[in-house]
């Protein structure tokens, strides 16, 4: 999370969403900035219960600024978690999360596993992009999502809310893999992300 409540607004880091090039790029220039351990992801939740009240003690009431995230096409989301967890490193044999690892699974298994949340390697620390823009009400709280398949409009808006250029460097890169999704599971996927796209095609309901 970085926060600029002096130019008026809040930058959530949806994982899995460029979160690692954008603090590369302008976190240093946050007026308050989470990013290691568990706090570099907090939702939105999470930043009405941790943040707001710090921001309110400095002077910024929550209508001084508005809080933005970027937002993934679902089922690429899912895609995502299967790539970054096929990385060899987590299959090593001195690796905590060993349990993880999808090297050796197909993005088929790993949908239908992250359907039914069968095995470890397809349960995302129970993270779904809709949770994570809910306010404490159930409803979409962040105030404006960009998608991240459309960057350039995104940049544009880091532009001129800091009034300077900004440049988004591929950073954390996942290992390229093809995928192979039957028409089924593909259908089931979709199916199970309907509340991801109800927000990525702007049809949730905001909270503010």
């Amino acid at each position: 999370m970085l926060a600029y409540p002096r130019r008026g607004f809040v930058f959530l880091a949806m994982p899995k969403c460029g979160s690692s090039a954008v603090e590369s790029a302008i976190g240093r220039h946050a007026g308050v900035a989470f990013t290691g351990g568990g706090l570099k992801h907090i939702c939105m939740t999470d930043f009405e219960r941790l943040v707001v009240p710090l921001l309110e003690h400095g002077g910024f009431g929550p209508k001084s600024y508005e809080v933005v995230c970027l937002f993934r096409e679902p089922v690429d989301w899912v895609y995502s978690w299967w790539r970054y967890r096929s990385r060899p490193d987590l299959a090593e044999h001195r690796s905590a999360r060993r349990e993880n690892f999808t090297g050796n699974v197909s993005f088929e298994e790993f949908a239908e596993a992250y359907v039914h949340r069968a095995t470890p390697y397809a349960r995302v620390d129970g993270v779904s992009q809709s949770a994570f823009v809910r306010s404490t009400s159930g409803l979409v709280g962040v105030d404006r999502i960009f998608r991240y398949e459309q960057m350039d409009a995104f940049v544009a808006y880091l532009e001129d809310k800091l009034q300077r250029k900004v440049r988004l460097d591929r950073i954390n890169v996942s290992p390229e893999r093809p995928v192979q999704l039957s028409q089924g599971a593909y259908d089931r996927l979709v199916t199970h992300l309907e509340p991801e796209y109800a927000i990525y095609e702007g049809r949730a309901t905001l909270a503010r």
